[in-house]
């Protein structure tokens, strides 16, 4: 029995080890040569702002539902217009991203 209660603890060790190590300093997968030294990636960049564009219109949304505040049609639209747009360039990013294979 104590075996299998242990199998779930060792699974999750593994877990969090392929998370900490896999965003460790060299494996970002970009080349090591320095071609990409001083230049922007597309997909990074719109991923990167795309997912806070998203994350902050649903915190803002979950926000006024909990304080139970009643914005002005202009903030609604405006806390929509910021989901639709982060999550359009996470969908853009990773179109340029598999493009690119």
């Amino acid at each position: 029995m104590l075996l299998s209660s242990a199998a779930p603890i060792r699974a999750d060790f593994r877990t969090l080890c392929v998370i900490s190590f896999g965003s460790a300093p060299g494996s970002s997968g970009r080349p090591s040569n320095g071609d990409w030294v001083g230049q922007i990636d597309t997909p990074e960049l719109l991923s990167a702002v795309g997912t806070f564009l998203a994350a902050f219109s649903a915190f803002a949304s979950v926000g006024v539902i909990v304080l139970r505040h009643d914005p002005h049609v202009a903030w609604t639209w405006m806390i929509m217009a910021g989901w639709c747009v982060g999550v359009a360039m996470q969908i853009v990013a990773g179109t340029i991203a598999r493009g690119r294979r």
